[in-house]
C-alpha cells in the first residue's frame, strides 16, 4: 500500500450536537505523546465514546479520502469540516484504518479488512496467517480505530466479563499493547473493560473511562435541543438523567417537542428507591449497577416518547417501531410497499396502513 493511505471500512456515528469532552483531550495527549499501544475509551452505551473517537479523527491533519469499490481508500484522515478545526499540534498519521464491530461483529471480517489495508488491494486473494500478518504489522506505521469492541467480547453470562471471543484478536491487541508493533497505534471504544489487556498489565495499554458528561456540557446540549431556561434551571435535568450524554440528548428532545421547551416538564426518571431496585443483583459490581440504573432512566424516557407519540401521531409511532426492524437501513419506497395499503392493515395497524407514499415520507422527515 502506498504511504499516507487510509481505509475507512465503516463510518463512525457522529454526535449531532458535539459538546466538548475531556476524554477527547486525553486521546489527543496520547497521540501527541507518540500514540503508543492501545488507547481504550471505555464506558456504558450512549456515554459518547464513538463521538469522541470520531471527533479525534476529524481533528487530525490529513487529506481527502477517495472511494475504491465502495470503500474509502487514500488520504490520511477525514475531509476538512468547516465546523471542526484541524489541530496542527496533532501529528499527521502515516496511514489510518477504521473498522466498526457494530457494522461487522466478526473478528474474521476485521482481519480480512486489515489485510486489505496492509496489502493495498481491494480484495483478499490469499488469507494470511497471523504470523504472516504480524510480520507486515511490525513494518507498518499507522493508526487503527476499532469501534464497538464489546460486540466481540464476553458479556459475563458465559465467560469472563470483557474477554475477547477471538484468540487471534486477543493476541493482536495484546501484541500492540505490549509494544511488539511499535509504530502501530490502536484506538478502541468498548462498553466492556478490556480484560485480556488489563489482566496482563500491558505496558502500553491506556484505558480512558467515558461515563458522565460535564454539567456545563449537559446544559448546553439541552439548550441546543431547544430547552429554555437558565443554567441553574437546567442543571437538575442533567443530574436527573444521570449525566449520561444520550439520556440528556433524548430528554432535551422530549422536553422541546412535547413540553414546548419548558424545563419544568415532568420526566419522572425514577426515584432513588426505584433506581436501587432496578440494579439489585448480588453478582454485580458498582459499575455494572450504574449501567442498570442508567438503563432504567433511559427506558423511562423512551416510555414518555412512546406515550406522547401515540397520543399525537399513532401512524408515526407505528412507522418508527417498524423501521427498527431494518438494522442496515431501508428506503421510503420499501417501507411504503410493505406497510401501507389495505393488505398491510394486519401488520401495520390502520393508521400506518392508511398513509400514501407522500404522507409516509412526511412522517419519515419528522422522525
Amino acid at each position: 500500500m502506498p504511504a499516507n493511505s487510509s481505509y475507512f471500512v465503516h463510518s463512525l456515528l457522529r454526535a449531532r450536537d458535539w459538546q466538548h469532552r475531556p476524554q477527547l483531550d486525553d486521546v489527543c495527549d496520547w497521540w501527541r505523546d507518540g500514540g503508543c499501544g492501545v488507547c481504550a475509551l471505555i464506558g456504558m452505551g450512549g456515554a459518547g465514546k464513538t463521538a469522541v473517537a470520531e471527533r479525534f479523527l476529524r481533528r487530525l491533519p490529513g487529506g481527502l479520502p477517495v472511494i475504491v469499490d465502495g470503500h474509502v481508500i487514500g488520504g490520511m484522515g477525514l475531509p476538512v469540516d468547516p465546523q471542526v478545526d484541524k489541530d496542527p499540534s496533532l501529528p499527521t498519521p502515516h496511514s489510518t484504518f477504521v473498522f466498526s464491530f457494530y457494522d461487522a461483529p466478526n473478528a474474521d471480517a476485521f482481519f480480512e479488512s486489515l489485510q486489505i489495508w496492509l496489502e493495498g488491494t481491494p480484495r483478499v486473494e490469499t488469507v494470511l496467517s497471523f504470523g504472516q500478518m504480524g510480520f507486515l504489522l511490525q513494518q507498518w506505521q499507522g493508526l487503527i480505530v476499532l469501534d464497538g469492541l464489546e460486540r466481540v467480547q464476553e458479556d459475563g453470562q458465559r465467560g469472563e466479563f470483557g474477554r475477547l471471543h477471538s484468540p487471534r484478536l486477543r493476541d493482536f491487541l495484546n501484541q500492540v499493547a505490549g509494544g511488539n508493533f511499535s509504530d502501530l497505534s490502536v484506538l478502541v471504544t468498548s462498553r466492556f473493560p478490556l480484560a485480556d489487556l488489563r489482566d496482563k498489565n500491558q505496558a502500553f495499554f491506556h484505558p480512558i473511562p467515558v461515563n458522565q458528561i460535564d454539567i456545563a456540557a449537559g446544559v448546553q446540549l439541552l439548550k441546543d435541543r431547544g430547552v429554555r431556561g437558565t443554567d441553574p434551571q437546567l442543571t437538575p435535568i442533567v443530574e436527573q438523567c444521570g449525566r449520561h450524554a444520550l439520556t440528556v440528548d433524548f430528554a432535551g428532545g422530549y422536553i422541546a417537542e412535547y413540553g414546548q421547551g419548558d424545563p419544568a416538564t415532568p420526566l419522572d426518571l425514577g426515584t432513588a428507591e426505584e433506581l436501587k431496585a432496578a440494579s439489585e443483583q448480588d453478582e454485580l459490581d458498582e459499575d455494572q449497577r450504574e449501567v442498570f440504573r442508567q438503563g432504567y432512566r433511559f427506558a423511562r424516557i423512551a416510555e414518555h416518547y412512546r406515550d406522547a407519540m401515540l397520543n399525537k401521531d399513532e401512524a408515526a409511532m407505528a412507522l418508527l417501531e417498524r423501521i427498527c426492524l431494518f438494522r442496515l437501513g431501508v428506503d421510503a419506497a420499501t417501507l411504503a410497499a410493505i406497510f401501507t395499503g389495505e393488505q398491510a392493515v394486519e401488520v401495520s395497524g390502520q393508521a400506518l396502513a392508511a398513509l400514501n407514499a407522500e404522507q409516509l415520507q412526511s412522517k419519515l422527515d419528522w422522525l
